[in-house]
C-alpha cells in the first residue's frame, strides 16, 4: 500500500509541469465588436488628447482585428517611451457591454505578452498608417474607406458615401463594368454639403476638384499625389494632382 501511495504521488509530479506551461494569451476574446474608438494621445502616459473618433462600420472594425488577430501575440523588444512619444489606444466595444483595448506606442502595438515585435512587419506597418490616418487625417495622407466615417481636416469634412458598380449589359455596346463612387463634403461651420461622383470604367478613375476656403483641392482615389496606389481601398486629398 505505502508503494502504491509513492507511484501516485510521483505519477503527479511528473504530469505537473506540462501544465505549467506559458500560453500565449490571444488577442481578442470576443468574436464580433460594433464599435472602435481610436485615441491618440502626445505622449505615451496618456498626457494631452490630440484626436479622437468613432467607427461604426462593423466591417471595418472586423478588418482591424483580422489585422492584428494576423499578428505574433509575443514580442520579444523592449520600448522605453520618450516624454514625446504618441500613444494611439484602440477600445473595442463589443457583446454586453465587454471592452477590449490595444495600443501602439510610437509606432509599434504592444503585444499581449507586453512586448513588442522585433522585426518590421508588413501588417503592423500598414495597420499603424491606417489607424493614424483614421484619427488625425490630413492632405497627403492615405486614408481607408470607412462607411458613413465622418473625416475631419482642419477646413472641411468628408465622408465616403459608398460605392455603385453597374455591370456591363450584356445587349450595350463592350464597354466593360462601371462604378461610382461617392463622397461628401462639408465645410467647416457650415450646413452645405456638396456631392462628389468619381466615375471608373475603361478608363481609371480620374482626379476630383472641390473647393475649400480659397484653396481648390482634389479628392484622389486611384493614384496618390506621390504616385501610390490608392485603388480600390484608399483616398486621399491633395492639393496637388498626380503627374501620370
Amino acid at each position: 500500500m505505502q508503494n502504491q501511495k509513492i507511484v501516485l504521488i510521483l505519477a503527479v509530479f511528473l504530469v505537473f509541469p506540462s501544465f505549467s506551461k506559458a500560453v500565449p494569451a490571444s488577442w481578442f476574446k470576443n468574436i464580433e465588436c460594433q464599435e472602435l474608438t481610436i485615441n491618440k494621445y502626445v505622449s505615451a502616459s496618456y498626457k494631452g488628447m490630440n484626436a479622437e473618433t468613432v467607427i461604426k462600420d462593423k466591417f471595418y472594425i472586423a478588418d482591424v482585428r483580422a489585422r492584428i488577430s494576423s499578428l505574433p501575440t509575443v514580442g520579444k523588444e523592449v520600448v522605453k517611451p520618450g516624454p514625446n512619444t504618441k500613444r494611439i489606444n484602440l477600445s473595442f466595444r463589443c457583446a454586453e457591454g465587454v471592452f477590449e483595448t490595444v495600443e501602439f506606442i510610437g509606432n509599434k502595438i504592444k503585444t499581449p505578452s507586453e512586448g513588442f515585435l522585433d522585426k518590421k512587419n508588413k501588417v503592423e506597418v500598414n495597420l499603424f498608417r491606417d489607424i493614424d490616418a483614421l484619427v488625425e487625417p490630413d492632405l497627403d495622407k492615405r486614408i481607408p474607406k470607412v462607411a458613413d466615417q465622418s473625416i475631419r481636416f482642419k477646413g472641411f469634412t468628408l465622408i465616403y458615401a459608398g460605392e455603385k458598380k453597374t455591370p456591363q449589359d450584356p445587349k450595350g455596346p463592350t464597354i466593360g463594368s462601371t462604378s461610382e463612387t461617392s463622397f461628401s463634403v462639408w465645410e467647416k461651420d457650415s450646413a452645405n454639403q456638396v456631392k462628389l461622383v468619381i466615375f471608373s470604367g475603361q478608363i481609371p478613375p480620374q482626379p476630383q476638384a472641390f473647393v475649400s476656403g480659397n484653396k481648390i483641392l482634389y479628392l484622389l482615389t486611384y493614384q496618390s499625389a506621390n504616385k501610390e496606389s490608392l485603388y480600390d481601398q484608399y483616398f486621399e486629398v491633395s492639393s496637388k494632382i498626380p503627374k501620370r
